[in-house]
């Protein structure tokens, strides 16, 4: 399904419900209902920096993997504006994440809850695992001192050496009899998001 936005066309793949399926079984409803909020708050940290550095989306896409921005062929932005564009939004959660614990703690009123599921976007979001914006923040780093292949093989490394712990630790978990669900869907995910990023050309 396809419709156009202030001529950008914004496409959403069958693959985005099957995952909001996927999260209705690991979640509850308003656990799912706060994470595609803010998770379109996100997204738009991201739009609104690509906007801010003159780079118009060409494309938006909703898929399994969440949220993509396809920019037009040949507009090429900095190492540092990528990683500004990338960096912009975890930077929406975690300002999200602050207002809501400032006021729960003046109203004491329940805003603790969607200011938590900000910090955890956050978080996730940030993980240095290629995919995610964090990795790909890391490889802009790196690619501005280093050649782009040593960049993608260092970062792919990191990626593949914290999800061995990460699974290490739901495998510990297991033989103790807590096996975390939620927790293996997501490293369900970042694994999918590492192995779509090796055979990437850089």
């Amino acid at each position: 399904m396809s419709f156009f936005v202030g001529g950008v066309r914004i496409t959403i793949r069958f693959f985005f419900f099957a995952f909001l399926a996927f999260l209705s079984m690991i979640a509850d409803a308003q656990m799912i209902l706060c994470s595609v909020l803010f998770s379109l708050l996100h997204e738009c940290g991201h739009l609104a920096a690509m906007l801010w550095f003159d780079c118009k989306p060409k494309e938006i896409c909703l898929g399994a993997f969440g949220m993509q921005i396809l920019r037009e062929a040949g507009i090429r932005m900095s190492y540092r504006q990528e990683m500004l564009v990338l960096l912009a939004g975890p930077a929406v959660n975690l300002v999200c994440s602050g207002t809501f614990f400032l006021l729960g703690t003046v109203t004491a009123t329940g805003f603790y809850y969607p200011a938590m599921v900000n910090l955890l976007l956050a978080g996730f979001n940030l993980l240095p695992i290629s995919g995610t914006d964090g990795g790909e923040a890391l490889y802009c780093a790196l690619a501005r001192s280093l050649q782009e292949k040593y960049a993608h093989r260092i970062c792919i490394f990191f990626s593949f050496t914290l999800l061995c712990v990460l699974y290490t630790w739901v495998f510990l978990l297991t033989i103790r009899g807590q096996f975390p669900i939620s927790f293996f869907g997501v490293l369900l995910y970042l694994t999918g998001l590492i192995f779509l990023k090796l055979p990437a050309s850089r």
